[in-house]
């Protein structure tokens, strides 16, 4: 597997002797090179565990920007008069809406409780006593007031270690899926573009899977590096490699084919 990993990235016109292993091997090789993308995530947690900062900071934004609204608590009693909804990542804060299933995890201010559901079904729940949130004035302007209420939720949300499962699952199966979507639009692009390469779909299909791998690398660098304004030049590399290849097919002995 990393010899065929090592062959894409360096010597994508190899690939081509690739194109008859058997699906299992190919299907194994799809499945493992997303697993690179959640290097990022695990140097993170290592330096510093807990909620990232780049949430923290969309989470604080959220909350300046979208939940204010005429709502107290006092003495651990929330009352509020009006509902309000905020999002940032794959979160939603919500005060006097209910739960959505659509949402993949929603953190709901009752009135003794804060509730994290994930859909509409409860994970965890604290009273605001416990979380240090006794007296909270939702209308406030002051940063002091915000923050406070950002370090509250980062505190019951780093209280729940599923979560960090979780934003494993959700990193990896992105990375899965962008990665699928390009090997069959390279394929799909390779069979109108370079037509004159006699090569059965399915054969097309695992080349792009191997030749697409240097999407997933590339898309970790820019990650690593913090470029991923950049991203949109993975589409010309992938492109430029499947390009490169399909034309040094004609090339090859026949028996190859």
């Amino acid at each position: 597997m990393f010899e065929r990993i090592r062959t894409s990235l360096t010597r994508p016109k190899l690939t081509i002797y690739f194109i008859k292993d058997s699906w299992g091997k190919v299907i194994r090789h799809l499945l493992f090179v997303p697993l690179f993308l959640l290097l990022p995530l695990v140097l993170s947690l290592l330096v510093s565990p807990g909620m990232s900062f780049d949430r923290y900071v969309k989470m604080n934004e959220a909350i300046k920007t979208d939940f204010r609204m005429n709502a107290v608590i006092e003495d651990g009693l929330l009352t509020y008069q009006e509902a309000a909804l905020a999002r940032f990542d794959h979160f939603t804060l919500h005060m006097g809406h209910p739960p959505s299933m659509f949402s993949s995890f929603s953190l709901v201010f009752e009135p003794e409780h804060l509730v994290l559901y994930a859909a509409n079904v409860e994970m965890a729940r604290n009273t605001y006593i416990d979380l240090g949130l006794t007296q909270h004035d939702f209308s406030s302007m002051s940063t002091a007031d915000t923050s406070h209420l950002s370090l509250v939720v980062q505190t019951f949300i780093e209280a729940q270690p599923i979560l960090v499962f979780i934003d494993f699952n959700i990193t990896y199966l992105a990375g899965l899926v962008d990665y699928l979507l390009m090997a069959f639009l390279m394929s799909i692009l390779m069979m109108l573009f370079v037509y004159r390469v006699q090569l059965p779909y399915n054969y097309r299909f695992k080349l792009s899977i191997y030749l697409t791998s240097c999407h997933v690398f590339l898309q970790l660098l820019l990650i690593l590096f913090s470029l991923q304004a950049l991203s949109f030049l993975n589409l010309l590399v992938v492109y430029m490699y499947h390009v490169w290849t399909f034309r040094s097919i004609q090339t090859l002995p026949r028996g190859v084919q």
